[in-house]
């Protein structure tokens, strides 16, 4: 499922750029809650996204599952139409 949706998302225009937070929660303290005083840090979050998408079988650099991901999860039609499109990581 999840390759599914990541593969529509890439379809419609999302990147690696565009997978994050709002940039008013990086960097700054966090002011309440069981975190209150914590700071996420972006290039934490994106050593977390390259971990996540090397488990996933995406591509790290671009976050868009690779051809062989969706081929194994039975997504071929899917590889196709995004190889088709330009949107496979080479």
């Amino acid at each position: 499922v999840k390759n599914v949706e990541r593969a529509f998302n890439v379809r419609e225009g999302m990147t690696r750029e565009t997978d994050s937070l709002p940039k008013g929660y990086m960097d700054r303290r966090i002011e309440r809650g069981i975190l209150k005083g914590k700071v996420l840090e972006s290039s934490k979050f994106e050593e977390m996204k390259s971990k996540y998408y090397a488990l996933r079988g995406w591509d790290v650099a671009t976050g868009i599952p690779t051809k062989e991901t969706l081929e194994q999860t039975g997504l071929t039609d899917v590889a196709q139409d995004l190889e088709k499109r330009g949107k496979l990581p080479r």
